[in-house]
């Protein structure tokens, strides 16, 4: 439609209509993403979106655990809104402590939860790590310590441990099963205490969003439950506003103590750079890394975020990143962590 110049400054809309919606593969182990929207280049006044009904009307799962939801290379002036993107499978877990070694940690996981096993992505060797979360029924909350504690990173209380390996082992008791995890790099043994409850992650190559070169891109009262982590890699112009990262339906009557297994939107200038990214009002629970993370961009704006409990940082600033402004953000029990060669801009706050 956008190649004929007739029509290419046309904005063209394909809508989702309320309800949710089930968009599945006959191929469970394909990696093709689910919606393509590559080499779609409207005229200077044309656009296409992809919109739902309303962040709450629209749900779309997604069956497969190998493809992403979004792909696009070579993508201008594309809006995603007021949709709810979620995965009809569960795509993190957790368990109480057994025991811990400097070899391994074995915990009881209960009936009806995904098991490690399960989660373990052979296409992604690595993303695989266990931390502390408090043992709510409804809202879990990260183990970090005071609020100068939580507010450092690498973590001084509660660190990550990284897992490889895992399988079955006799024991459990009614209801549950007991699982073993093989540790990585651990020195000594991990200091859980019997009975703590342990939220494990294992990354897979799936991803909410993957957009590869382009420009102007906007993502509008959208929410992701399940599957978050999203890319944009050399794209400039990108506006989130009035998006959302939460915990799915509990499980057995129980919340999930991560939301996702990986974090959030990831903006990647990669080597050339990418610029004007504008972030307002992203609120992100318990993800499984990064609820935020810029590599290598410059003129940020983050803005109005609401981000507790992440796996990992809350925003992360890494590599050479210039001119970030963050403005009446709130992060709690996560940090802001700048890895990279400029400091955000003076007197912006968290």
């Amino acid at each position: 439609h956008f190649a004929h110049p007739a029509t290419a400054n046309d904005r063209v809309t394909v809508f989702f209509a309320a309800g949710a919606w089930t968009l599945w593969q006959n191929d469970t182990q394909s990696s093709d993403p689910a919606i393509d929207v590559s080499h779609i280049t409207p005229g200077p006044s044309g656009r296409l979106l992809l919109a739902g009904a309303g962040i709450n009307a629209t749900t779309l799962y997604f069956t497969n655990h190998h493809c992403d939801t979004l792909f696009g290379r070579n993508v201008t002036r594309l809006t995603i809104q007021d949709l709810h993107f979620s995965r009809n499978y569960e795509t993190v877990t957790q368990g109480k402590v057994v025991s811990c070694s400097a070899a391994d940690i074995v915990l009881d996981i209960a009936e009806g939860w995904p098991t490690p096993g399960h989660l373990r992505d052979p296409c992604f060797a690595t993303g695989k790590f266990v931390r502390e979360y408090t043992a709510s029924t409804t809202a879990p909350q990260l183990v970090c310590g005071t609020a100068a504690q939580c507010s450092v990173w690498p973590p001084t209380v509660n660190p990550q441990f990284a897992w490889n390996h895992t399988e079955q082992v006799p024991g459990g008791g009614p209801g549950f099963l007991r699982w073993r995890l093989q540790l990585l790099h651990a020195k000594s043994a991990p200091a859980y205490a019997p009975g703590t409850m342990l939220a494990i992650k294992s990354k897979n190559c799936a991803q909410a969003y993957q957009f590869f070169f382009g420009s102007d891109i906007a993502i509008l009262r959208v929410k992701w439950t399940k599957i978050s982590r999203g890319v944009f890699r050399r794209i400039s112009n990108v506006h989130l506003e009035d998006t959302v990262i939460e915990r799915g339906s509990p499980v057995q009557g129980v919340a999930t103590a991560l939301s996702t297994y990986a974090g959030g939107p990831q903006i990647d200038g990669d080597t050339e750079g990418a610029e004007n990214i504008t972030v307002i009002n992203h609120r992100a629970v318990a993800t499984g890394d990064d609820s935020l993370a810029f590599f290598n961009v410059r003129n940020v704006l983050v803005q109005g975020a609401h981000i507790e409990d992440s796996f990992a940082r809350g925003i992360l600033l890494y590599r050479t990143v210039h001119n970030v402004t963050l403005k009446d953000n709130a992060l709690i029990r996560c940090p802001v962590f700048n890895n990279g060669k400029k400091k955000r801009k003076e007197g912006s706050g968290p």
